[in-house]
């Protein structure tokens, strides 16, 4: 049985653990049971990125910016996966500005605008007042208005 010691300035200052050969067998155990699993399910990875990439992103906006989107043609860089929000979750969650009502709802296939996206995260908070929280994601350009689809 080996000890784990911690060390401040080169000594010894206090033990931190005591490792057993069992819990070293299990690591091991369990670094083999993780590896047959990867060999078992090679497209595993692709499978996890895909289920957690939904097939559509969605723009919350209101109709005084969705006029100004159709006179220059272009949506929103600012788009979210989530599509299932309220006006009032929209502006919350993703930090909208006051005159943003988020009482349309647009959504885009993820495939347009994939070689797009520079940037996804959560929304931090206190931008125009609002919470954040929710998940955004950035475009590096602002995409065709014609490849959105109204929800509502």
């Amino acid at each position: 049985m080996g000890k784990l010691g911690l060390k401040y300035g080169g000594d010894v200052v206090g033990v931190v653990a005591k490792v057993g050969d069992d819990v070293a067998q299990a690591g091991a155990s369990r670094v083999d049971n993780v590896a047959g699993a990867a060999a078992k399910a090679p497209d595993a990875e692709r499978a996890v990125k895909s289920a957690a990439r939904p097939d559509f992103l969605y723009m919350y906006t209101g109709p005084e910016q969705l006029a100004k989107m159709g006179q220059s043609g272009t949506a929103s860089r600012y788009l979210t996966p989530s599509g299932n929000l309220t006006p009032l979750q929209a502006q919350i969650e993703l930090a909208l500005p006051w005159y943003n009502s988020a009482t349309t709802v647009m959504r885009v296939p993820r495939a347009a605008v994939e070689s797009s996206v520079i940037l996804e995260r959560r929304v931090t908070g206190n931008v125009f007042g609002r919470g954040g929280g929710g998940m955004e994601v950035v475009l590096d350009q602002r995409p065709p208005l014609a490849w959105f689809e109204l929800i509502r």
